[in-house]
């Protein structure tokens, strides 16, 4: 594990309030606040890969928490096969029709070689091992597949507000 990752406790323990019915993640998340817009630009963007996306195509979803990158998709394209994978070991309820297994790495899935025709993570790949997690990723993800990532720059505030939030919960 890198010294910038943080430990899985914090994620863990954010996780497992939400499934047991605390703060929920649409009440702010891991955001320092709740922003609409932003929700929208990125169910937006989720919206449009998916339509990208071949028929039935088998999708993997990295840091995945709540599923909701996997909600958006399945809104607009049902035949999708869509699995989430997040190293907290306790996840709220999956969304409907969508897988999500907890106590999984990024830096180790579980999964065989060319398994999935896309993978996506939404401001979860840059808290991992960067070099291991691109070279899980590019082991599963079939040839010609295609990765989709929305991240935190690593020199912003939402980062560094993470940072100090996961010191504070351990």
């Amino acid at each position: 594990m890198s010294p910038d990752r943080p430990d899985v406790g914090p994620w863990a323990e954010f996780w497992s309030d939400a499934a047991r019915g605390g703060k929920s993640t649409m009440e702010g998340g891991c955001l320092p606040h709740h922003s609409a817009a932003l929700e929208a630009a990125q169910k937006t963007a989720w919206h449009r890969f998916a339509q990208t996306m071949p028929r039935s195509a088998r999708l993997l979803d990295l840091a995945t928490g709540d599923g909701r990158v996997l909600k958006w998709m399945l809104a607009r394209r049902r035949d999708l096969k869509l699995t989430g994978v997040d190293l907290a070991p306790r996840l709220p309820d999956a969304p409907r029709g969508t897988k999500l297994r907890g106590g999984i790495a990024m830096e180790a899935l579980p999964f065989p070689d060319d398994r999935f025709h896309a993978v996506t993570s939404q401001f979860g790949m840059e808290y991992s091992e960067l070099e291991r997690s691109a070279a899980e990723t590019a082991r599963v993800l079939r040839g010609g597949g295609r990765v989709a990532l929305l991240v935190h720059r690593c020199d912003g505030p939402i980062l560094e507000h993470n940072r100090r939030r996961a010191m504070a919960i351990q």
